[in-house]
């Protein structure tokens, strides 16, 4: 009896437009023999992976000649990078288990073989670069025109290439009744701001007002990602996150804005050594075009709220240029430890130090991996991985109007049915039977909701990094201190395999 293994994976917008896009992959790995399937949503691009990660795992610690065949539907879904693929190829090589591709022919034992997946795994990366520069170049002709990014800031849409405000109703507030638009929860920040005077209390005070607890997101159960024979069924191993939320650097990016004030902002860097290099600009020093669109506050509201940001300097992030930016950050892709900063001083005498990080169970004996990574090659490798990253945020913010136009593919119909019949309840007149009707419905919706496979990207989220990593020479431009704020509102954590960067975890969902 042949035993056949399976890898599957889809990203996140494949599944969100297709809530069994991952399951119709899974069923045709099992009926092509599979008896154990192991599988991922996440980009091709990504290399940190549960289920692939737990599969080279297993195939380790298996008897050779336990697993005869690993099937997978094309070679691109085991992902585009060279470096993951030959290490599940060694892997295979050495349990002597036949690589079988369900829609592409290809021999790994033969010269010839391994050809084809290096050309395979060459035009996956082409076709990486190919959708950045389109991306690129896409954002560069808007630009030129004069007209915004398709990335509009909270409480604004780009219709017909200019900002117009969203009036789409986002949240509601049960006990009065009250139903706020993307546009007047934009408002109320600006109200708020307007009280406060302080970025953090804006924050504190926004996620007070609609009852938001600003922890407890993003969390991930450890459930295997695998399936044997006796399953018909994948599960998620994500919970729904809070879909109303704001970071302080949000709030920030909304009341420095001048979308707001009618104006639309260019040139926000910096170019040296014949556009080589370049720094970004502080909010006060970008070059705008006002009258654009309609606004939500004068011109004279913004330049006094920068100007009271821009005094707010006794905040925890004004640091000096010592502080450590990816502390608690930094992940040994081996053992999953930590990684320790060491500094070396510079032989010219100078003061200036050169910064070396390396994982902290090496000098404990609980990893066999000593080399450092040094901060200029950890800058450029995470340099390197935003430009993926951003091609991928963009792909998703593109196919934001298809699920928005299709929500029968987000939501099942139990779930919608559900929906419409809590608005009829909250229609009737108010009595016991019918207050009960509506918690019994509410509380009906929110366990569906948070045991969905599907669940929609944060984009409010995703708008603003996008906005941030997609130009060049972002990470390397701005301050240290800038950096450790970055870092602590966007990115979970960053594998190293020491010494070069391999994947970034965003804080949020993607």
């Amino acid at each position: 009896m042949t035993i056949s293994w399976g890898y599957a994976r889809v990203s996140t917008e494949e599944q969100a437009l297709d809530a069994d896009a991952l399951g119709k992959q899974i069923q045709r790995l099992q009926d092509a023999g599979c008896s154990k399937v192991y599988y991922d949503i996440i980009s091709r691009t990504t290399e940190s992976r549960d289920g692939l990660n737990e599969l080279i795992r297993d195939l380790k610690n298996c008897d050779t000649g336990s697993v005869q065949f690993f099937k997978c539907a094309r070679i691109d879904r085991i992902g585009s990078s060279s470096r993951l693929f030959y290490s599940l190829l060694e892997v295979l090589k050495l349990k002597k288990i036949s690589l079988v591709c369900l829609e592409q022919e290809i021999d790994i034992d033969s010269l010839g073989g391994e050809l084809t997946i290096d050309i395979l795994l060459a035009a996956s990366k082409f076709e990486i670069k190919m959708l950045s520069h389109r991306v690129k170049t896409e954002r560069t002709y808007r630009t030129s025109l004069g007209k915004p990014n398709n990335i509009s800031p909270f409480g604004f849409k780009v219709e017909n290439g200019a900002y117009t405000q969203n009036n789409t109703p986002l949240v509601c507030l049960l006990a009065t009744k009250q139903e706020f638009t993307h546009i007047e929860v934009a408002k109320l920040i600006f109200d708020l701001f307007a009280q406060v005077q302080s970025v953090g209390k804006t924050c504190k005070k926004i996620h007070e007002y609609f009852g938001l607890l600003a922890t407890g997101r993003n969390k991930k159960e450890k459930t295997p990602n695998v399936i044997t024979d006796t399953q018909t069924k994948y599960t998620s191993n994500h919970i729904a996150q809070v879909p109303l939320h704001f970071s302080k650097m949000t709030i920030r990016n909304i009341l420095v804005s001048p979308v707001y004030a009618g104006g639309t902002h260019y040139d926000t860097y910096n170019y040296h050594d014949n556009g080589k290099k370049k720094s970004r600009k502080c909010f006060t020093e970008w070059n705008i075009t006002w009258d654009t669109h309609q606004g939500i506050i004068s011109r004279e509201q913004h330049e006094q709220i920068k100007a009271t940001i821009k005094g707010n300097t006794n905040n925890r992030w004004a640091a000096t240029e010592d502080v450590n930016p990816y502390i608690r950050k930094l992940t040994c892709i081996y053992c999953s430890g930590g990684f320790v900063r060491q500094y070396y001083k510079k032989k010219d005498g100078s003061n200036i130090k050169d910064y070396w990080y390396q994982c902290s169970n090496y000098r404990d004996g609980r990893c066999a991996n000593k080399k450092m990574i040094s901060e200029k090659k950890l800058d450029a490798g995470i340099q390197k991985i935003f430009i993926l990253k951003a091609v991928e945020l963009a792909e998703i913010i593109q196919q934001r109007m298809e699920l928005e136009a299709a929500p029968k593919l987000v939501e099942s119909d139990e779930l919608i049915a559900l929906r419409k019949n809590l608005n009829s309840l909250r229609l009737l007149q108010t009595n016991e039977i019918i207050e009960k009707a509506i918690q019994d419905t509410e509380s009906k919706i929110d366990y569906l909701v948070r045991n969905s496979n599907v669940l929609l990207p944060d984009y409010v989220k995703i708008s603003e990094l996008l906005d941030l990593i997609t130009d060049d020479g972002f990470w390397e431009s701005i301050t240290v201190a800038d950096k450790k704020r970055f870092l602590k509102e966007f990115i979970k954590k960053i594998t190293v395999d020491a010494p070069n960067v391999t994947d970034i975890i965003f804080s949020f969902r993607y």
